[in-house]
């Protein structure tokens, strides 16, 4: 674990190697450092229920934040309802995007001015 410098490029990742999933990320630490962290999750002899229902944690936050959006009359029809966890995880997936198309995507929306002014911002850093 190391402390992020301002400006770093850091790559996230997970992998999986047998029941050992690797998890590389940026974790901001109450101090207000930046640390980057290689933590190693071991799943052995955790059953494929208790897998699941701690994966239905993040899938419940995912869809009940896209639910409050929802106007009224559409999030009173899904009050209940099944997800397809297949479906979940390949849409999860098509939308995750690298930090360069984000920031091209956020780009995109600004006008010449506003990218000028960005880019000279970060130009010396």
């Amino acid at each position: 674990m190391s402390i992020k410098v301002e400006g770093e490029s850091v790559t996230r990742s997970s992998t999986v190697l047998d029941n050992v999933v690797t998890c590389k990320h940026v974790t901001k630490h109450g101090s207000g450092a930046e640390y980057i962290c290689t933590w190693k999750f071991d799943w052995t002899d955790v059953s494929v229920e208790e897998l699941q229902l701690e994966a239905n944690k993040d899938a419940v936050i995912s869809n009940r934040t896209t639910w409050k959006k929802l106007p009224v009359s559409e999030a009173e029809k899904l009050t209940e309802r099944t997800i397809n966890m297949r479906e979940y995880l390949d849409r999860a997936r098509r939308h995750a995007r690298s930090d360069d198309e984000k920031v091209s995507n956020l780009m995109d929306k600004m006008s010449p001015e506003e990218r000028a002014a960005i880019i000279a911002k970060y130009a010396n850093k």
